[in-house]
């Protein structure tokens, strides 16, 4: 299992592999975070607690966001509709592990 880490504020150092590249500052990912609770409680509001039944219904909905997301992009939809391709994915695998932990799936 993997092991859960405190989250921390970081800073990337000069010597970052990122070096170069525009930044992501620690409030957008406190901010997409916020967001992606947000989520995960509206599809648990509209779908229920219900876990996923097996391993293979979580790469079924993962695959279909994953085409979403590939389609939101090569039809250069803007970000905001990647955005919410992104968010989906990520309530998706979160839900996922959740029913790992919960020890809920049926095989």
């Amino acid at each position: 299992m993997v092991e859960e880490r405190k989250s921390k504020p970081y800073k990337v150092e000069e010597t970052s592999p990122s070096k170069g590249r525009k930044q992501v500052g620690q409030k957008h990912i406190d901010s997409a975070i916020r967001v992606l609770k947000n989520n995960i409680d509206a599809r648990l509001y509209e779908k229920g607690w219900g876990s996923f039944a097996s391993r293979h219904e979580i790469l079924g909905i993962l695959t279909e966001e994953m085409a979403e997301l590939n389609e939101a992009i090569t039809d250069e939809f803007g970000f905001k509709e990647i955005e919410g391709e992104l968010f989906d994915i990520a309530v998706g695998c979160i839900f996922g592990i959740a029913c790992i932990r919960a020890a809920t799936l049926l095989s």
